[in-house]
């Protein structure tokens, strides 16, 4: 009789600790919920043609953004930021683009939508695009024309 108690007891124990087991996610044996890492590195090529920028040199800004901000940013508002003192803390990267060069960049997005804003003389109707955040897409592909930015996927 004493000896049933005692099985009847190891019995519970052992469900019990099953059940922890499988609640915490299996993690003692490190399965489970995979970590997010903190970092999403990114790597955007720009290619310009001769006449982007009526061949003159122009400025390319990446920043986070969410879309609500995207789509109500003014040109004028956003160009105080390539050389703001102090820097925003949301530009990504601020670099010059040569007419007919192309740009390689690399940077961390933060795990956050990003939006990439060229500062032509003579803007266009697209002189930025928005890009959502995508855990999968680690590259992208931008085409400047001379007065319009063209996201290529």
């Amino acid at each position: 009789m004493k000896t049933f108690k005692i099985m009847k007891n190891l019995i519970r124990l052992s469900l019990l600790l099953v059940l922890a087991f499988i609640s915490s996610g299996c993690s003692w044996l490190g399965f489970g919920e995979e970590e997010i890492p903190s970092t999403h590195i990114v790597n955007m090529t720009i290619t310009s043609r001769d006449d982007t920028n009526s061949g003159r040199l122009m400025y390319i800004l990446v920043r986070n953004v969410t879309r609500k901000a995207f789509v109500s940013e003014k040109y004028d508002d956003v160009s105080k930021r390539v050389f703001a003192d102090p820097p925003d803390s949301s530009v990504l990267v601020q670099k010059a683009i040569i007419p007919g060069k192309s740009l390689q960049l690399t940077f961390d997005d933060k795990r956050k939508d990003i939006a990439v804003y060229c500062f032509f003389s003579n803007p266009g109707k697209f002189w930025n695009t928005y890009i959502p955040f995508n855990p999968e897409k680690d590259s992208h592909y931008i085409e400047l024309g001379d007065h319009q930015i063209q996201l290529v996927e």
